[in-house]
């Protein structure tokens, strides 16, 4: 399969199906853009011509079982890897595919690859957030008793962290507001829904006299727990980068 190089930017909405969309006409027209970037970040020149796509979820399909075809690893480093916030991700994406292609179920095995590297690091990148931030979310009363907690995450790994809080608070209704990318998951102990939040004001919903008292007895525990002899605030950093500390309880402020 023969492609060529185009000075084309092609721009999508930023979502994986918006992503597919495009890359299922690069397979179409055999033709490789320049650039592949989100709509409102496009930066024009005067050699390169700009293409918007509008997505379509029949081509979104038809690409992502070409690509589970491969195998259902393959699927998974793309999707992962497209959560990362790095920019050209969605390049780095596109070679690993057509190297997917060409090594078939061989190619997350050929570790020496470039493109096998850069979607590794992407993955890991994404993964080891999500993981960290399963352990440093903190969730807050609101007044109709719905559990409510921010975060703030490089990359957009909400989707991989809400089956951990479904398990862990099946039977409770919880909202976690990814505020970087202005959206909400809501879980209302039964389903699971994903909203625009971009204007969204929690302060007024919480429950301030019960919230304050809980919140005062978390503090207490943990200024008291810690040993003072045994302090490693560089241990501490190591494990709990400060990024994270402005949506903790016990470390806002610090």
């Amino acid at each position: 399969m023969i492609f060529s190089r185009t000075q084309d930017i092609l721009t999508y909405d930023g979502t994986i199906e918006g992503y597919f969309t495009i890359l299922y006409h690069i397979f179409l027209t055999k033709r490789i853009p320049e650039a592949i970037v989100v709509d409102e970040l496009v930066e024009t020149n005067l050699f390169s011509e700009v293409k918007a796509f509008a997505t379509v979820l029949e081509e979104f399909t038809v690409i992502s079982k070409k690509i589970e075809t491969i195998s259902e690893e393959c699927l998974y480093y793309v999707y992962t890897a497209f959560l990362n916030s790095t920019k050209n991700k969605e390049m780095m994406i596109l070679k690993y595919i057509f190297d997917c292609f060409k090594y078939k179920k061989k190619i997350n095995q050929m570790k020496h690859l470039e493109t096998v590297i850069a979607v590794h690091k992407l993955e890991r990148q994404v993964t080891l957030e999500a993981h960290r931030l399963k352990g440093f979310l903190r969730f807050q009363v609101l007044f109709n008793d719905v559990l409510y907690a921010e975060i703030t995450p490089d990359h957009n790994v909400l989707s991989l962290i809400i089956v951990h809080f479904k398990q862990r608070f099946m039977m409770e209704k919880w909202m976690i507001h990814d505020k970087t990318r202005g959206i909400i998951c809501l879980y209302d102990s039964k389903n699971i829904y994903f909203e625009d939040a971009s204007n969204l004001e929690v302060d007024k919903l919480i429950n301030s006299h019960e919230e304050e008292f809980y919140q005062q007895l978390w503090k207490d525990y943990f200024e008291n727990i810690a040993i003072k002899e045994r302090t490693n605030k560089r241990c501490q950093l190591l494990f709990m980068p400060r990024r994270y500390w402005k949506n903790m309880l016990e470390t806002k402020g610090s």
